[in-house]
């Protein structure tokens, strides 16, 4: 999977877009380019049809690009969110207070160490409890 430098992101697609049935998928490593402080791990929900799935990521750091440790994890399960499905759109809570619009991501980001170093790798796993239309995106900045 190849990194593309838009602006002041290095993004990689990690998972299209597509219909998934339920599981994880691993990915990596992936290489973080120097100079970059977090990273963010985003699944797109904006074709998510339904209220029941959980969505999971975690995350290694190898700073050496061998040796990986935990770097931490996140989840979103639809069902405890608040969220709302209408008319096949996932919306946030009406008491949400960012408003009742469409939610479009969820992600959760990392704050990487050792900014200067070339040899910084990252890999992991995300997964869906159910089949649901999504993609994933991974995010270094």
């Amino acid at each position: 999977m190849a990194t593309q430098i838009i602006g002041s992101l290095a993004i990689n697609n990690l998972l299209p877009i597509q219909s998934r049935g339920a599981g994880q998928v691993a990915f990596g490593p992936v290489a973080v380019p120097a100079g970059y402080s977090f990273l963010t791990v985003q699944f797109d929900l904006q074709q998510v049809q339904t209220l029941t799935a959980s969505f999971t990521t975690a995350i290694q750091l190898a700073q050496d690009g061998v040796n990986f440790v935990d770097a931490g994890g996140a989840g979103l399960d639809l069902a405890q969110s608040g969220y709302r499905l209408v008319a096949n759109q996932l919306l946030r809570a009406v008491d949400d207070n960012l408003g009742t619009g469409p939610v479009r991501v969820f992600g959760q980001t990392f704050r990487l160490p050792g900014t200067e170093l070339t040899t910084r790798q990252v890999k992991g796993t995300v997964a869906c409890s159910e089949a649901a239309t999504s993609g994933v995106t991974l995010m270094a900045w």
